[in-house]
């Protein structure tokens, strides 16, 4: 049995059966003092025995990219680790995972994937922080990999109403209904192209409304 102890803390005081506790006063025989020992143990009393863990992590290209999108993170440099390291992972995003050692690819390059369902903008650092440590559950110093800045986008989320029926010759007005999204600095600036459907075509570097004539039904 292994344990590792973080600390160690030992009580130890004098009592008889006809002790009296309180916050001054301990009675007990001169000629007889048994002692009662009380240990407090902090830290992981379940660490099994291992070597220091070895570990590499990369992104599979940018670490930027629009949600929802299956990220790829590249774990390497492992292949020698005890078969009992454990590898905990945090996306960032709330979400976890824990991989045991036999479930990487014993050759000691593995991917794995995540899927961001919500743009990182919304995050205290506008970003994520991918982080996975290796051998949290061993009595010895784990490897730990942080990756920053994820960040994950989010593209805009077109959409218009307008009045039904319209007549030819007359204004037609389109209500922008779109969502913005987050561009990579977390700015919502995009462009907005309306095509009309008669060869007309508007461009514009922000959104709102716009009202188009037909000239025929």
């Amino acid at each position: 049995m292994n344990f590792f102890l973080k600390c160690i803390k030992i009580f130890l005081w004098p009592f008889t059966s006809s002790q009296i506790v309180n916050e001054t006063l301990f009675r007990f025989s001169s000629l007889f003092i048994p002692v009662l020992f009380l240990v407090v143990f902090s830290g992981n009393l379940y660490a099994q025995t291992c070597k220091t863990p070895n570990l590499g992590a990369t992104t599979v290209g940018e670490t930027q990219s629009c949600d929802p999108i299956n990220f790829g993170y590249i774990l390497n440099n492992y292949a020698d680790n005890d078969t009992i390291t454990q590898y905990v992972i945090d996306f960032g995003d709330g979400e976890t995972m824990t991989l045991s050692h036999n479930e990487l690819n014993p050759a000691g390059v593995d991917t794995i994937y995540h899927s961001y369902a919500e743009t990182s903008c919304t995050n205290t650092d506008r970003a994520y922080t991918f982080e996975i440590v290796a051998g949290e559950n061993c009595a010895t110093f784990p490897k730990q990999i942080t990756i920053f800045p994820v960040v994950i986008g989010q593209p805009p989320q077109p959409g218009f109403a307008y009045e039904d029926p319209a007549c030819a010759g007359e204004e037609t007005l389109f209500t922008d209904t779109t969502v913005a999204g987050h561009n990579f600095d977390c700015t919502p600036a995009a462009s907005y192209t309306w095509d009309f459907g008669d060869g007309t075509i508007v461009t514009t570097g922000e959104g709102g409304d716009q009202s188009h004539i037909y000239d025929s039904p």
